[in-house]
Formats: C-alpha cells, structure tokens, sequence
C-alpha cells in the first residue's frame, strides 16, 4: 500500500577536493544527524538513508511536512562538520511503497523520481530544489518558495552557526542554555542565541512551523 512520503536526493558540492577522507567525514557526519531524526513525528525509526555513486546520497522520511526541516538538518550537519562542506539537495514528495522505502538508493516511483529531477535541474549557486506530482498545490507552491529562501539563509552558515542550527532543528524543543551545554566544548547561552540570530534562525523557524502546520492542515 502506497503512502505520501518526501525524498531528498543529494550529492557533495566540489567532492572531488575533498578525497575519499573528506567524503568519509561528511557522510559520517550526516548519517549521525539522520539517525537523530528517529523520533520525530510520523519517524519511529531511523529514516531509511543511502549513500550512493560515491557523493550521491538519499533520504526518505514518513512525515513529508518535515521535508524543509531536514533539507536544513542536512546541509547544517555536513557545514558544521568541516567548512569546506556543502550539498546539493533535491526533494520530492508523492506516494511510495513500502518496498520502495525499504529499498532506498534502489527505488524508483513518483517522490524517488520527482527528487533526482529536482536536484538534476539546480544550477549555479542554487543548491535546493522541489519537484512533486502536483498533489498539493498550494502546499508546493509555499514549499518551494521556502526552500529557495532556506537555501540564501543558510548558505553562507559558518561552521559554528551549523552547528547550532543543527541542534535546533533536530530537537525544537531545546532552550539556547541546552543546546550550548550540549556541544564539544560547551558555549554560553548569550553565545547560542548570537549564532541563532546570525543564522537567520528566527526567520528559518517561522517558515518550518509554517510548512509544518500546512501539511496537517492539507
């Protein structure tokens, strides 16, 4: 039985000056964050997640209202590992089987397809992008606007504002104090919330709740 999920299709932005040592780091760094994503809403479990073609990688997740939530979790997981981290992303949303999400890095059908599009048609400095089988109109309209605007945001986040974006994002509910105790080594609270602001957070955060509280609604 097919259910709506989201896809994100991604690969490594200038992978070839990385090496394989660098890809390494960066795919560690961003399989840590997805394993965080079990738990949230409509997540039980780690989200089925594949690397792939050596700087290609894929996501599902259950719940497509969290697609924008992720997009950022992504890129800010990779940024805040190494400053010379970045990735592409694609995302799409439609409906999948339950093989195909298993089968992850393998599948084809309508969200799997609609994010390799996405991500096949950015260019230039553009590094998100959304496809979809038109299903929710007026939701991909608001979603792809607010991609385009998560990508200017948090496309020049400097390593120390990734990482507390990354925070946040994974876990909403944390103060600035529990995120500042919570990073190696630890910050201030004055200081999370000079990050946060920097980072364009309160913005980002409006435009995730906003994305979020449609899909509920759709």
């Amino acid at each position: 039985m097919a259910q709506i999920i989201a896809v994100l299709t991604g690969d490594v932005v200038g992978s070839r000056d990385l090496g394989a040592d660098g890809l390494d780091r960066l795919f560690a760094a961003l399989e840590a964050a997805v394993s965080e994503m079990a738990g949230w809403p409509g997540q039980t479990d780690k989200p089925p997640f594949a690397r792939y073609r050596g700087d290609g990688w894929q996501l599902a997740l259950n719940n497509p209202a969290l697609a924008l939530r992720a997009t950022l979790v992504a890129r800010g997981a990779v940024k805040a590992a190494d400053k010379r981290f970045d990735t592409r992303i694609g995302v799409g949303i439609g409906p999948a089987s339950v093989q195909d999400i298993n089968e992850i890095g393998q599948a084809s059908g309508v969200p799997f397809e609609a994010a390799g599009k996405a991500l096949d048609d950015l260019s230039g400095p553009i590094r998100f992008g959304y496809r979809s089988d038109n299903r929710y109109p007026e939701h991909d309209n608001l979603l792809d606007a607010c991609l385009a605007l998560a990508d200017a945001c948090s496309a020049d986040w400097t390593q120390a504002q990734a990482e507390v974006m990354s925070r946040f994002l994974l876990d909403s509910g944390l103060t600035h104090k529990a995120i500042g105790e919570s990073l190696n080594p630890p910050i201030s609270q004055q200081t999370v919330w000079r990050h946060f602001h920097a980072a364009r957070g309160p913005a980002l955060e409006l435009a995730i709740n906003r994305v979020e509280t449609n899909w509920k609604t759709a």
